[in-house]
Parts: structure tokens; sequence; C-alpha cells
């Protein structure tokens, strides 16, 4: 006689007691869900363990912290979802899409970005570089801030 999945103890005792959440029990036994994931009460397998929002599944079993240019805002047990396109995050262990900022107007990114620089001008869009009269030159000031400015299609090739 064993318990059923979900349950633990010792069967002829009369002891079978539900898991409870964070853990999952086959055989009568009791077993922890690995760091950073829960699951259920009741739960009967390993992949009952879900990654907790911020983490994702680290291919040895386990979850570790989503990287940066991504997030987890639910328990799962996918892989953490890249920033949107036009949005950069440089935070690891992100649990909410709020993390990811956006590029500067006119600008666009890829999808999974992870800094400010990965931040370029998008289509009818074109970088604009400040200028400043230096020992009477007029010159261009490149700085790592990206600003676009609309293509004026008069003047575009």
């Amino acid at each position: 006689c064993a318990c059923v999945g979900g349950y633990a103890g010792e069967p002829e005792e009369g002891t079978c007691a539900a898991c409870p959440n964070a853990t999952w029990c086959a055989g009568g036994v009791l077993h922890q869900c690995p760091g950073n994931s829960s699951s259920p009460q009741r739960s009967s397998a390993p992949s009952d363990c879900l990654c907790a929002p911020g983490f994702g599944p680290d291919g040895l079993g386990g979850c570790g912290e989503c990287p940066a240019g991504t997030f987890a805002e639910d328990f799962h047990d996918g892989a953490c979802t890249p920033c949107f396109s036009g949005t950069y995050g440089g935070e690891r262990g992100a649990a909410t899409n709020a993390t990811c900022l956006p590029c500067p107007p006119g600008a666009t990114s890829a999808l999974g970005s992870t800094t400010y620089r990965d931040c370029y001008c998008g289509a009818g869009f074109q970088r604009y570089f400040a200028t400043a009269m230096v020992n009477g030159t007029l010159t261009t000031i490149q700085d790592e801030n990206i600003s676009c400015v609309e293509t004026d299609p008069r003047t575009s090739p």
C-alpha cells in the first residue's frame, strides 16, 4: 500500500497527508522544489515546480535569474520573455516588463535589448548630433545618447 501521488506519509499507519506548496510527492515520499520555484499543494511530479517571477529554467533542473533584456511576471516553466522591440532592459531577475525601458522617440531596438546603446533610429528618422562652436569652429558633438529626428522627405535621396 502506498500514498497516492501528491500525498506523503506512512499509508500502513494511515498517515498520508497532502504535500504542501513548493513540494511534490510520489510513492509517498516528499520532495522539495528547486530553489526559486514553487508548486501548488498536492503536486505529484517535479514538472509541477514552476519558476518564480524573475526566474527561468537554468537547464540543470532548477531556476536561475532571468538575464538582462528579459523578464518573467508569473510562475512559469518556459524561458523568460525578451523585452519588446523598441525597449531595453539592463536588470537581471526582472519580474515585470516595466523594467524594459523605452528607447527615445523615433528610435527602436531588437527584441531582448539590454542597453540604451542598442537603440537606433527607426524608419523615417535619422540620428541627430548636436553642434557647438569650439574655438571659432562649428563642431559636431558626439555622445552616447541617441537622438532621432524625422527625415525630411524633400531632402532625402
